[in-house]
């Protein structure tokens, strides 16, 4: 596989990236194609491949980063929009608050959930209730492979 890796933002994790308490962040996604034992005491991450090994790999369809954010982050929080993607072309920008994705509203489907929706196939439909300041909007774009 090649591997795509997404490096945070600093002004979300600076502290961290700074101080040099942070070393990364490996993802489910990555994970999820293999067995793991990660043993803490002698700092190494064992792997071996699953039965989801061969799955293909989907980032990214949509331009989109999202926060979980207040009680039980049920808040879904735009963090940052890529430029020139289907969410930015239809108008998402960065502080806008996910209510409902799909007709889904954002207590019926956590991030993960609205993660897994957004990166589920090239091609899919995906209309977003927003709200923007106090203002509620809807956007529709389609997921397209980004790299």
């Amino acid at each position: 596989y090649d591997l795509i890796s997404v490096y945070p933002n600093e002004d979300d994790y600076g502290y961290g990236l700074r101080s040099g308490d942070r070393n990364g962040t490996l993802g489910g996604e990555l994970l999820s194609h293999f067995n793991y034992i990660l043993n803490y005491d002698e700092a190494y991450l064992y792997l071996r491949r699953s039965q989801e090994y061969r799955k293909k790999f989907e980032f990214d369809l949509c331009g989109l980063d999202l926060l979980g954010k207040g009680i039980k982050y049920a808040t879904i929080v735009v963090n940052r929009v890529r430029e020139n993607s289907p969410a930015a072309r239809a108008g998402v920008k960065k502080g806008d608050i996910i209510l409902s994705i799909n007709g889904m509203t954002s207590t019926m489907a956590d991030l993960n959930d609205i993660n897994g929706i957004i990166r589920s196939r090239h091609g899919r439909t995906i209309i977003l209730k927003i709200k923007r300041n106090e203002e509620e909007l809807k956007v529709k774009f389609k997921l397209e492979r980004l790299i």
